[in-house]
């Protein structure tokens, strides 16, 4: 995802261009004068995004399981949880209830993973258990504080995407003919 630096959101994580963009007030603005093409090239766009930040709050959130454990971990004493079981151990938290997507472009990835060490600084670096007690709570802080704030976006995108596509269902109903035919 090669675009302009971030803008900070109000969590204090930088938002992506992409995401700025698609909350923009503008993005939808008459949205109902568009050419059918453009609200689908919009509409993809939100998707496309929605699936860039649900892939950037998992990456979070595995960082922060594993953190969270290195916390219990410490406070628990000498019968330690296995690392794997954290990692595939059950999440906590609903979803769409639609179909996984996982057509994320590896550069998005990369960039993914790229903002989650930008958060945690040279301490994205360090193994949690290298990490003394005040390191260890600021990272599971910024990782909070962040995944916070990319719900935050990501509900939002949701808003936006859905919204575009229910004018696209109505004019498919009203104009079956507007339908590709590559669909």
């Amino acid at each position: 995802m090669t675009e302009q630096p971030p803008e900070m959101t109000t969590a204090g994580s930088a938002r992506s261009a992409r995401s700025a963009r698609i909350l923009d007030p503008a993005f939808v603005e008459g949205f109902q004068d568009l050419s059918t093409d453009e609200l689908r090239a919009r509409r993809d766009e939100a998707r496309e995004e929605l699936e860039y930040l649900s892939y950037l709050r998992r990456v979070v959130q595995t960082r922060q399981d594993v953190l969270h454990a290195e916390r219990a971990l410490r406070d628990a004493g000498p019968f330690p949880t296995p690392l794997a079981e954290v990692l595939t151990g059950p999440r906590q938290g609903g979803s769409r209830g639609e179909a996984v997507r996982l057509s994320i472009p590896a550069e998005d990835m990369a960039d993914a993973e790229a903002r989650v060490d930008a958060m945690l600084g040279e301490r994205a670096l360090t193994l949690p258990k290298n990490l003394d007690d005040e390191a260890l709570q600021q990272s599971i802080d910024a990782l909070d504080q962040a995944e916070h704030a990319i719900s935050a976006d990501r509900t939002e995108v949701i808003r936006v995407h859905d919204r575009l596509q229910e004018e696209l269902k109505e004019r498919y109903r009203d104009d079956p003919s507007q339908i590709p035919s590559e669909i």
